[in-house]
């Protein structure tokens, strides 16, 4: 026959009571009769084993017996043994359950992504998993201070500076460290911090070399970014880097025959209007007398000032010679002089007619 013919066989009466239960309890107490139903459930911090979200099994009684599925024993919940770069645990893994672990960094290191911790402690969970992430530990490795805050004297390196590492920093003449609060704060001892930068104890901002902060000021101008601006029409003096002087055009000098509306020095956007005396014009001219000019931003006059010039040559000067000071000349021996007011003009020296009147007062005596 085929198949081959098998025989039957009797039930079994009952499935029996479990013999022993590892981290686990049945709802119900054994034997169990057949098709009978038991529900195991798992201890506290405990799990099914090879299923780590497992607690619970249900098991059917069979015919023959035996429970279906086979019964698996609970294991302990632990979180897994940590992975560690630049630190070391208090505590070899894997861990328990509420066990805390202490992680520490090695020298020279600190926790990443914080202001310089060194330690971070974790707590093993019931899930298998620690309640924080265990960060890694990196260390930083400063060198030269960036090229943007400038200004100060290198300090010597040979190997990059290590976390914590300490050097002095001074400022060349007149700069100031980057935290001053006196315009004579040059030097500072600064240390590598985290992220590979320089810092001063109580200082947030950017280690370096400036010429004025929120405290040192700037003269007619405004501290930026640890630089002077200067006020509108105003310029950096006397290489000085925070002061600033606003910006003039100098006093004119002006010879006898030239005259200005108003005195120097003279502010940006200044206008002055010079003069010619009577009877002198603008060299170059033939009859203009007046020159106008303006003071511009870069401390000049937007002109060259012309001198005045009474002559160009002897024709223009009445009864006088034209001299090298293109001035009219009048020849004394000759017995000329210039004439009043009028500095291209001679006329001849004459002598004023002066008449004297004399009275007489004859007085008559009687003789006896």
């Amino acid at each position: 026959f085929d198949p081959v013919l098998k025989p039957c066989v009797a039930n079994a009466a009952e499935c029996p009571a479990f013999s022993s239960l590892t981290k686990q309890t049945a709802d119900s107490d054994g034997p169990y009769a057949l098709a009978a139903v038991v529900k195991v459930t798992c201890e506290a911090n405990s799990h099914v084993q090879g299923a780590p979200d497992q607690k619970e099994q249900t098991l059917t009684c069979k015919n023959d017996g035996t429970f279906d599925p086979v019964l698996k024993p609970c294991v302990a919940v632990q979180c897994p043994v940590l992975t560690l770069t630049k630190q070391t645990a208090d505590s070899d893994g894997p861990y328990d359950v509420a066990a805390v672990v202490k992680v520490t960094c090695e020298a020279d290191s600190y926790v990443e992504g914080t202001a310089g911790d060194t330690e971070q402690t974790v707590t093993c969970q019931d899930t298998g998993n620690f309640d924080n992430e265990v960060k890694p530990c990196v260390g930083s490795s400063c060198g030269r201070i960036s090229e943007n805050v400038k200004k100060f004297q290198p300090f010597q390196f040979s190997d990059p500076y290590k976390w914590k590492a300490e050097v002095t920093m001074t400022c060349v003449d007149r700069y100031i460290v980057s935290w001053a609060t006196a315009d004579d704060q040059k030097v500072g001892a600064i240390k590598c911090g985290v992220s590979d930068t320089w810092v001063y104890d109580g200082f947030s901002g950017t280690v370096g070399c400036v010429a004025c902060t929120d405290t040192v000021k700037c003269t007619n101008g405004n501290c930026k970014d640890g630089e002077c601006e200067c006020n509108p029409n105003s310029k950096k003096y006397n290489d000085d880097p925070r002061v600033c002087k606003e910006i003039t055009c100098d006093s004119l000098t002006l010879p006898s025959i030239q005259t200005a509306n108003s005195t120097g020095p003279y502010k940006v956007d200044a206008v002055v209007k010079v003069t010619c005396k009577d009877g002198s014009h603008v060299e170059g001219t033939t009859s203009e007398t007046e020159q106008t000019l303006t003071c511009t931003k870069a401390g000049v006059f937007n002109i060259n000032l012309e001198p005045c010039v009474v002559c160009t040559s002897d024709a223009d000067c009445t009864l006088g010679t034209c001299n090298d000071n293109k001035e009219c000349e009048c020849n004394k021996e000759e017995n000329k002089k210039p004439v009043d007011g009028k500095l291209n003009e001679c006329e001849e020296v004459k002598c004023l007619m002066i008449t004297v009147k004399i009275t007489v007062y004859v007085m008559l005596s009687s003789q006896s």
